[in-house]
């Protein structure tokens, strides 16, 4: 009687223990999606106006402006004048 109570206690901290280590394991994959998110964040701040998508929209100031790309004849006259 004494021993299955033993047994049971055991187990039951086995089972915290797994409880314990699962929850540790989650938290380390929350921290380096974490340290994911805040690279991918650095790596657009790099981004060169040029190479950031149509659409998006950049801060200047207390402005924001949307980003649009000129349309190709707009392209081209400005190609033609720069020249």
């Amino acid at each position: 009687m004494v021993e299955e109570e033993n047994e049971e206690k055991v187990e039951k901290e086995k089972e915290k223990e797994v409880e314990r280590e699962k929850e540790k394991e989650e938290e380390e994959k929350e921290k380096e999606k974490e340290v994911e998110r805040e690279k991918e964040k650095e790596e657009e701040e790099k981004e060169s106006p040029e190479e950031k998508e149509e659409g998006q929209t950049e801060q200047v100031g207390r402005i924001s402006r949307s980003r649009v790309r000129p349309q190709a004849s707009e392209r081209s006259l400005h190609s033609i004048f720069r020249d």
